[in-house]
């Protein structure tokens, strides 16, 4: 893009290119290799050295890449990166060359399948926000329904980062909406009333016959739909249908581009007792930050309320909170100098300090 756009002078569409790569070099990759960045030190990790040096690369070519664009914060940038750590590289960005495209580390179909999957989770984080449940709050599962090689190996080559993403215990893939979906079909009488009159009301009943989910299927094959009314056979086209594509009630549905994400959104006690779980590790992990602690700083929690949903919460999900925080201990008691805190309205003392030898 840069190779592209810097010889016509067009650094708004660069900028713009740079704004949506760098959105998903941070809310994406940085995100999904977090647990590959905290890995203790081991020169034997090879896949936590491949991590890093994969960020690396791409900063610094980043930096190369929006120099003459963003020549201060890049020349800090490249001080930082290049120049701390190899003394023998040029003294500026801007006296290195500009990045030149490298085909053959391309992979084209990795690119466009990864591409597939940030759309699932970007439909599903929407479906989320539009029924108002965060993500913290964990749900039974979704359905990706498409018929798209690309998006359907996507979803699969990807199921865990998608489930982790997007906090959700299962998905499925369909090719179709049938197996999920309830259709009601009606003629529209816009187009209709006009061309048959009266002899409408015979080809709502005939229509109302047929099996719904076959006519809603014809209808968007783009294919006429054949009913008998007085004895005589009338071909309605596609646009002369409505069709109301509708799901179970515990379904919530978001589309783009052709491809349907449906969320499972019926919260059982226990996914509500996880999704509280979830809860007290942020404030634990902000208990963390309040104290400066370093990453591998080991802590001692502890915690009470009066609230039986909480309590069980935390003890039927102690081994997740202690693993997440690096806690050695949770331990309810009266935690004279613990910070009040509230979870959708349930009230709960919580104190971090650090572990002795910490």
């Amino acid at each position: 893009t840069g190779r592209e756009c810097m010889p016509r002078y067009d650094s708004p569409a660069l900028v713009r290119e740079a704004e949506g790569f760098i959105d998903a070099l941070s809310t994406w990759y940085v995100r999904r290799c977090r647990r590959r960045f905290w890995r203790p030190k081991n020169r034997d990790d090879r896949d936590k050295l491949a991590a890093y040096q994969t960020l690396y690369d791409t900063l610094v070519t980043l930096c190369r890449l929006l120099a003459p664009i963003v020549p201060f914060f890049t020349e800090k940038l490249y001080q930082n990166l290049v120049r701390s750590v190899d003394p023998g590289a040029p003294v500026s960005v801007h006296l290195t060359g500009y990045p030149e495209f490298d085909e053959s580390r391309l992979d084209a179909e990795l690119a466009r399948e990864m591409d597939a999957a940030l759309r699932l989770v970007s439909t599903a984080l929407g479906v989320r926000e539009s029924r108002s449940l965060r993500v913290r709050q964990p749900l039974a599962g979704m359905v990706v329904v498409s018929r798209d090689g690309v998006v359907r190996r996507a979803a699969e080559r990807f199921r865990a980062h998608i489930l982790e993403e997007l906090n959700v215990k299962d998905l499925r893939v369909e090719s179709d909406l049938s197996t999920l979906a309830v259709y009601s079909v009606k003629p529209n009488g816009k187009l209709l009333g006009p061309k048959y009159g009266r002899r409408l009301a015979g080809i709502a009943q005939a229509l109302a016959a047929l099996d719904p989910a076959e006519t809603a299927a014809r209808v968007g094959e783009e294919r006429r739909v054949a009913v008998e009314v007085d004895g005589e056979t009338v071909d309605l086209l596609p646009e002369e249908i409505l069709v109301r594509t509708s799901f179970p009630e515990n379904y919530a549905s978001g589309e783009d581009r052709g491809v349907t994400v449906l969320l499972d959104v019926a919260l059982t006690e226990e996914l509500v007792r996880e999704g509280f779980a979830r809860d007290v590790v942020r404030h634990i992990q902000t208990g963390r930050r309040d104290l400066d602690l370093e990453l591998t700083d080991r802590i001692l929690v502890t915690w009470e309320t009066e609230d039986e949903t909480l309590a069980r919460a935390i003890e039927e999900h102690a081994d997740y909170i202690r693993g997440e925080t690096l806690a050695d201990s949770l331990a309810r008691g009266n935690p004279e100098e613990g910070k009040e805190i509230r979870l959708q309205g349930r009230a709960l003392r919580l104190r971090v300090a650090r572990a002795s030898g910490s």
